[in-house]
C-alpha cells in the first residue's frame, strides 16, 4: 500500500508508520481495532537512506544542545488547535474540519496540480481521515502541516524513536533523501526528535517530478506522541519555517 502513496502525503505517511502500531483514542475509538503499542528497539544496521553530514543524530542525555526560546510571534500570526493541544500558524493558514465531505470538498477546491490537495485525497484513499487531529495548509503556496497522536511503549526516548523511524522510512517511503535528524532537545518541554527529508512526487499531471521537503517532529509525553509533519516545496529557510511552526505547539 504505502509504495502507491503519492510522495506529496510524505506527511501522512510518515505518521502512520506510527499510527499504525497504535492503540485507539477517544477521538475515534469506534473506528479504529486496538492494536498493540509501538515496539522501539534499537537500529541494528545502517538504515538505508541518503544522509549528509548534518544529519548525524545528536544523542539524548545530558550532553543533548539546549532548547533555543520559541521565536516571538509575528503579526498576524494565529493561534489554532483542539482540546488536545495549540499551535501557532503563520498569517492566511486555512485548517479544515477533518470530515471525509470536508477533506473532500477542499480537495476539490485546490486543484489536481496541488500537492496538499494529493494529500488530502490519499487521506480518503486510504481511509485514514479519522487518524488525522488536525490538518492546515497555506493557500498561497504548497505549504502544509499535520498532527496526528500516536501511543508508545512506556519509557520510550526521542533517540529510539528516531533510530525506529529511520529503520522504519525505507519500507514505507522508497523515494526519499533523509537530510538531516535529530533528537534530545524540547518542545513544549517535552522530549523530542525530528527528521529533515526529500522526497520526489511520482503521481501524474502536473504533480509528476515535483520535490517536496517535509520536517517532521515526535513530541514525547508519557506514552503518547504527537506527530507534527510540516511540507512544502524545498526552499532556503524551510527548515527553519517548519522548526518556528513546531516550537509553538503546547499541549492542553
Amino acid at each position: 500500500m504505502f509504495h502507491r502513496v503519492r510522495a506529496a502525503s510524505v506527511a501522512l505517511v510518515l505518521g502512520a508508520a506510527l499510527a499504525a502500531c497504535t492503540s485507539p483514542d477517544d477521538k475515534s475509538q469506534a473506528q479504529r481495532s486496538p492494536t498493540a503499542p509501538l515496539r522501539v528497539v534499537s537500529a541494528t544496521a545502517p538504515p538505508r537512506v541518503t544522509a549528509t553530514p548534518a544529519g548525524t543524530p545528536v544523542a539524548a542525555g545530558p550532553s543533548a544542545p539546549a532548547t533555543p526560546a520559541p521565536p516571538a510571534a509575528r503579526p498576524g500570526d494565529d493561534v489554532r488547535g483542539t482540546a488536545w493541544f495549540s499551535i501557532t500558524l503563520p498569517e492566511g493558514w486555512r485548517t479544515i474540519p477533518l470530515s471525509k465531505e470536508q477533506i473532500e470538498a477542499v480537495a476539490q477546491e485546490l486543484g489536481p496540480t496541488s500537492p496538499q490537495a494529493s494529500t488530502l485525497k490519499g487521506v480518503i484513499q486510504a481511509g485514514q481521515w479519522d487518524k488525522l487531529e488536525f490538518f492546515a495548509f497555506d493557500p498561497k503556496s504548497t505549504d502544509y502541516l499535520t498532527v496526528v497522536k500516536t501511543t508508545l511503549t512506556a519509557g520510550a526516548t526521542s533517540q529510539q524513536v528516531l533510530e525506529q523511524m529511520k529503520q522504519t522510512l525505507p519500507q514505507v517511503l522508497p523515494d526519499f533523501t533523509l537530510r538531516g535528524s535529530r533528537a534530545g532537545f524540547t518542545i513544549d518541554g517535552k522530549d523530542a526528535a525530528l527528521v529533515q527529508l526529500d522526497t520526489s512526487v511520482t503521481g501524474a499531471g502536473g504533480l509528476a517530478g515535483m520535490r517536496l521537503s517535509s520536517v517532521q517532529f515526535y513530541v514525547l509525553h508519557g506514552t503518547e506522541a504527537a506527530v507534527i509533519s510540516v511540507s512544502g516545496s524545498p526552499r532556503d529557510g524551510f527548515d527553519q519555517a517548519a522548526e518556528r511552526i513546531a516550537s509553538t505547539f503546547h499541549l492542553k
